[in-house]
């Protein structure tokens, strides 16, 4: 159920999360980028849903792999220069 999927995520985060912070992940620097993407999450989150009722799955799937074309090109341009 989606019950049952959501307290399994929200168990291994939290795990995820503890282990980090004891390893040492947590430094000011990130915790300060992350307070300041925080909004945009959520905003982001929150124009999200309703959109993705309008779009069907194969163009969501066109955007996905060109978006995933361009990364992998900018990585390489990188890589080489």
């Amino acid at each position: 159920s989606s019950l049952d999927s959501l307290c399994r995520f929200t168990s291994v985060s939290i795990c995820c999360k503890v282990m980090q912070g004891m390893a040492g992940f947590y430094t000011p620097t990130v915790l300060t980028c992350a307070m300041y993407g925080a909004p945009g999450v959520i905003l982001g989150t929150c124009i999200a849903f309703p959109v993705v009722k309008h779009i069907s799955q194969q163009a969501f799937r066109k955007v996905l792999l060109c978006v995933i074309a361009v990364a992998g090109l900018v990585c390489l341009v990188r890589a080489l220069g």
